[in-house]
């Protein structure tokens, strides 16, 4: 689209790909007008973007285009301006081409001046990001319908909050409505499924200018697939390969249970993350820093009874390989995991009531925890010294670097031949031999 050229309200623009198509259109049950953006292959149920949003066009004889002084518009049939790009830096000899990303670009001759990924509406398409600046505050959200026959800007809105520990929020209003807990690394650890998103692809970044975003990108197979904010609030993952809107198969993402209430115990490695009292942990996991591990509240097969404790991420919880709790489990998803005054790592009940603790000797205030990659949770004090750790209290496994010890100061093998024995309560049950 060239200056003085222009799209009617009969016609759309197509990428070159023809991935996605822009025009006008009308969401179901409304005859107000829009100027948006959505997949070329579906209908205009799969909008992404919008230009107008409280300003729709009453009828069909607006009109879209680049004006003399290069800035694209949105004209009513009286030729009054109700959108326009307000590129203050613009020239008159700019064109807009609707990219293949679905990002809708204003270029001159030498680069782009303006892109509808840096003014998004209520989708999340791979490669755009939402944003904060740190120290400006400037920020850059998605925002819902408010409802599905009106685009206009609804009550909630998703974006970056990077004060005290970086996650990404749900608003309702200025109300934070729900949060995904802290980015590790490779996901928001309280985010549901997020493990198997296709190609685990989001991202966090962190630019000099104090910018901190979050995207994500993902292969030509999954181009179609996008997140929403929904009216309801509700930050849902979609797939557009076929008409209808499908799970991908792979893992479908939503955010939208209760707001999660957390609270770091690190500032180095990979952070240990627990409610706070009288907060449920049961949904939610602390993930080492490679991934390789997680802890958190679990039921064995055939029970209700809750336990806390360590396990394999990939591929279940059958990879269960340390119970903090074994003998005093709990009865209900009451119990918290949290760090004492004094500087131990407890598991409590509903009725505060401590079941397991750490019991450390050396303990410190402000000790901290952290997940290791090894399977290993341990305690540090301000120094970073270890006060305790788990694989000094095995449960049934042996994972690597794991000691299995007897002092022989005060525990004397009679046959004097070291070697591993089963035991079946006191009486030997097996050896392994010397």
């Amino acid at each position: 689209m060239g200056i003085n050229s222009g799209t009617t309200n009969s016609e759309t623009i197509v990428s070159n790909g023809s991935l996605f198509k822009l025009g006008f259109f009308s969401p179901s049950n409304s005859t107000k007008r829009y100027v948006g953006i959505w997949y070329g292959k579906t209908s205009v149920s799969s909008v992404v973007w919008v230009a107008n949003r409280d300003k729709p066009l009453n009828d069909t004889s607006g009109i879209m285009k680049i004006s003399e002084d290069g800035n694209l518009q949105i004209l009513n049939g009286e030729k009054e301006v109700i959108r326009s790009s307000n590129v203050s830096n613009a020239v008159s000899n700019t064109t807009a081409q609707l990219l293949d990303s679905g990002n809708l670009v204003l270029k001159d001759d030498r680069r782009i001046i303006w892109e509808s990924f840096q003014h998004p509406s209520h989708a999340l398409l791979a490669n755009m990001k939402l944003s904060t600046n740190m120290y400006t505050g400037e920020r850059r959200v998605l925002t819902s319908w408010k409802k599905a026959s009106d685009p206009s800007i609804g009550s909630f809105s998703v974006g970056v909050d990077p004060s005290n520990i970086t996650q990404t929020f749900i608003w309702n209003g200025s109300h934070p409505y729900y949060r995904t807990g802290p980015w590790n690394g490779q996901i928001f650890i309280g985010v549901a499924n997020m493990n198997s998103f296709v190609g685990n692809g989001f991202r966090m970044d962190h630019d000099e200018e104090g910018t901190v975003s979050v995207s994500f990108t993902t292969s030509d197979d999954f181009l179609s697939l996008y997140f929403t904010l929904t009216p309801e609030g509700t930050m849902e993952e979609i797939n557009r390969q076929k008409e209808d809107w499908e799970n991908n198969g792979i893992g479908f993402m939503s955010w939208s249970r209760d707001l999660l209430d957390m609270q770091k115990f690190s500032s180095s490695g990979a952070d240990l993350y627990i409610r706070v009292a009288d907060m449920e942990l049961d949904t939610e996991t602390v993930v080492s820093n490679g991934s390789a591990f997680k802890l958190s509240f679990f039921s064995p097969a055939d029970s209700t009874n809750r336990y806390v404790g360590i396990w394999y991420s990939i591929p279940s919880l059958s990879t269960v390989i340390w119970v903090a709790n074994r003998d005093k489990p709990l009865n209900d998803s009451s119990g918290i995991a949290t760090i004492s005054e004094d500087g131990n790592p407890l598991v409590m009940n509903g009725q505060k009531v401590t079941v397991w603790s750490s019991n450390a000797s050396n303990r410190a205030p402000n000790s901290r925890a952290q997940l290791l990659d090894s399977g290993n949770l341990v305690l540090r004090d301000n120094s970073g010294r270890i006060t305790w750790e788990s694989i000094q209290h095995p449960s049934h496994s042996l994972l690597p670097n794991m000691k299995l010890s007897t002092n022989t100061h005060f525990g004397i093998n009679p046959l004097n031949i070291p070697q591993a024995f089963f035991w079946n309560g006191s009486h030997p049950y097996w050896r392994s031999g010397p």
